[in-house]
């Protein structure tokens, strides 16, 4: 059985140096596996045409191992007395300084193989005793050898997991529940090149236990999407955006809407064929330094309101010291926000508020880009952001584009949902308070045409070097998430969060109409026009 190797892990750099100078030359290493062991095989096999019974005589195996390199071979037979460390130790021998592969030495059944430049490899064992029929029913080979699969571990630089809208009303919030909800559905697809399919896999995940918020986050399946993950949140009644008092304004204020970032994620890819590969998402691991050095940290996230890292009056951004720099959870030093930042020069030392360690408003560009509503007024509708418009995002169609659709009072209705904002009745009143748990089960369940995309930058902790003919990452600086739009429940449970609506200012008295984000399942409002009762 043939088996190619489409990619290479694992990189080295080698000096060559030369009389007049030095030049590099880059080489890739990787492993070949013989295994099994010599046995008997029925050989020779000959029908009685009277009986209709085989007639076979009893023989030691015997056949060849080889590995090809680019259309270029190298085999050796194997025989009664050889064994998977001796085959392992011919085949190794083999390979000639010509050869395109070369081998360092064997530990066992295992080849430490090199190339210094991309290789088509496939490897096969056969018997000289297989029958062309398979009769009788055997499989003789002694001595398979395999190319182990190819895996990579790709850290990004942070993801947006999630957006919690500013409620109106200056003594309202909204936030997650303690049952789950889903976050975003994502897909990694868009950062390699057309036809290639990488699929979710729940068997590869790496994920730390554990979150420096107060949530439970995970991920799971995506019900009719095998190429998704998406995430799940629980235990997140700690998680919300509240508004400031009884002093501060009613009136929605987007750029106080409040963004969670996960600032140590990994994904981990294992190639299944010449197009195909799985992956799953992780935390970053721990480092010298770390408790366990090699597992997988405690996963890092951040709440960050978009006005601080939005620039102010001087032109600086004012996210909060204790976001941006390292933090010591459990033993782990954990990444801190400023790890994002382009040219964060004093990370992680000399960090100050006032030096924002280096980081600059345009670090935190494409993470404010995520939210369009940051400059909308309180009364516009986040429909306007739809690029299928406001009509077609009204119980929309697989087919529309819709950020944002309205939340209707059941599935189909042309009445929306809106919840009640009230103030006290007189000066010293007390505040009326509508807490209510809001959920998209009313909405059809769909994913929609269009997606968000987000693009971080990334490094490697294990290397994953694909072959010209291969897999193949786009761009060799920048990861890009890719969040689809949905509505309704789509691993079968509606997305849920906890909202309460209150104010402190008499007299104020709005119906607030619901909509949600169909990329974070988040909750959105709007006031209405003209009723300046909540100012």
């Amino acid at each position: 059985m043939t088996k190619k190797r489409l990619m290479r892990l694992g990189y080295l750099i080698a000096l060559c140096a030369f009389c007049c100078g030095s030049a590099f030359a880059t080489t890739y290493s990787f492993t070949a596996v013989v295994s099994g062991g010599e046995t008997e095989v029925y050989g020779n096999c000959r029908l009685n045409q009277r009986t209709g019974d085989w007639i076979c005589t009893l023989l030691w195996n015997a056949g060849r191992v080889s590995l090809t390199a680019n259309g270029t071979s190298v085999a050796v037979s194997y025989g009664q007395t050889s064994t998977y460390q001796s085959v392992a130790s011919a085949l190794c021998a083999a390979m000639t300084p010509s050869f395109p592969v070369q081998c360092t030495g064997t530990s066992g059944g295992t080849l430490n193989l090199t190339e210094t430049q991309y290789n088509t490899i496939s490897v096969s064992s056969t018997s000289n005793y297989t029958d062309p029929n398979n009769i009788p029913p055997q499989d003789p080979t002694s001595f398979p050898i395999t190319l182990p699969p190819i895996t990579g571990i790709l850290y990004p630089k942070y993801q947006i997991q999630s957006i919690i809208y500013s409620a109106p009303g200056n003594r309202s919030s909204n936030g997650f529940t303690a049952t789950t909800t889903d976050g975003g559905v994502d897909t990694v697809g868009n950062s390699f090149q057309a036809g290639e399919t990488f699929t979710f896999s729940l068997s590869g995940g790496f994920l730390g236990v554990g979150s420096t918020i107060s949530w439970n986050y995970g991920n799971s399946l995506t019900t009719g999407n095998s190429t998704a993950v998406t995430s799940t949140i629980s235990q997140a009644t700690g998680v919300a955006n509240a508004s400031a008092g009884n002093s501060s304004p009613n009136a929605i204020n987007h750029q106080q809407d409040l963004f969670i970032l996960w600032i140590n994620p990994a994904i981990s890819f294992t190639q299944t064929g010449g197009s195909s590969a799985t992956y799953s998402p992780g935390t970053q691991l721990q480092t010298s330094g770390d408790p366990s050095p090699g597992h997988p940290e405690i996963q890092d996230q951040v709440e960050v309101f978009a006005q601080s890292m939005m620039a102010n009056a001087q032109g600086a951004t004012t996210v909060p010291l204790g976001a941006l720099v390292q933090q010591v959870i459990d033993g782990q030093t954990l990444p801190g926000l400023a790890n994002i930042c382009a040219n964060p020069i004093y990370y992680p030392n000399s960090c100050t508020q006032a030096n924002q360690c280096g980081c600059v408003p345009s670090d935190f560009a494409a993470i404010l880009s995520a939210d369009p509503l940051l400059n909308y007024s309180p009364t516009t509708s986040p429909l306007n952001a739809d690029t299928s418009g406001a009509t077609n995002c009204t119980n929309p169609k697989a087919s529309a584009s819709c950020r944002y659709v309205p939340v209707m009072v059941t599935n189909g209705s042309s009445t929306q949902i809106t919840e009640l904002l009230e103030g006290p009745t007189s000066p010293g009143g007390n505040y009326p308070v509508n807490t209510f748990t809001q959920t998209d089960s009313t909405q059809t369940t769909q994913t929609l045409s269009e997606a968000l995309s987000t693009t971080v930058g990334y490094s490697w902790e294990q290397m994953w070097k694909p072959l010209g003919t291969g897999l193949s990452i786009k761009s060799q600086t920048q990861f890009t998430w890719t969040n689809t739009e949905s509505t309704g429940a789509i691993n079968g449970y509606a997305n849920s969060m906890t909202v309460t609506l209150s104010s402190g200012t008499v007299y104020c008295y709005q119906e607030i109409p619901v909509f949600e984000d169909t990329v974070y399942h988040t909750f959105v409002f709007q006031q209405p026009v003209g009723n300046t009762s909540c100012p």
